[in-house]
């Protein structure tokens, strides 16, 4: 069993003595400034093409959104000429021919746009 001195610690071979402790700071220097820089390279490649993803799924929603606003426009049209065009055909008929004509006459009841908004009862008093 080896004998340590307390008193005299061993020395520590650095390699050359003239430049190991500078030559070993150079390299901790260095090697901590490729991780930094691989880190932050990765990150912010990482960030670059989670961003492109969002963007494209932003687009990708407002195309969708604008194609139903479209379908919905081009419902309301539909709509809206069917009973112009049957409007435009009664009123073209005589008055005696209309009256043996049925109520319903082709017209569409329902009507396209969203109703849950419409209300007929008045709204109540805040009761205290």
């Amino acid at each position: 069993m080896v004998k340590l001195n307390i008193v005299k610690p061993p020395r520590i071979n650095l390699g050359d003595k003239k430049m190991g402790f500078w030559k070993q700071i150079g390299m901790i220097v260095l090697g901590t400034t490729i991780s930094l820089i691989l880190t932050l390279l990765t990150a912010k490649i990482t960030d670059n093409i989670q961003r492109a993803k969002d963007r494209r799924l932003s687009a990708m929603m407002v195309m969708s959104n604008i194609e139903k606003f479209a379908r919905n426009l081009e419902e309301i049209a539909n709509y809206m000429a069917s009973n112009d065009s049957t409007a435009a055909w009664l009123l073209s008929k005589e008055v005696e021919e209309l009256e043996f004509m049925p109520a319903n006459l082709g017209m569409k009841t329902r009507t396209p746009f969203p109703t849950s908004a419409i209300t007929t009862k008045a709204p109540s008093a805040p009761t205290a």
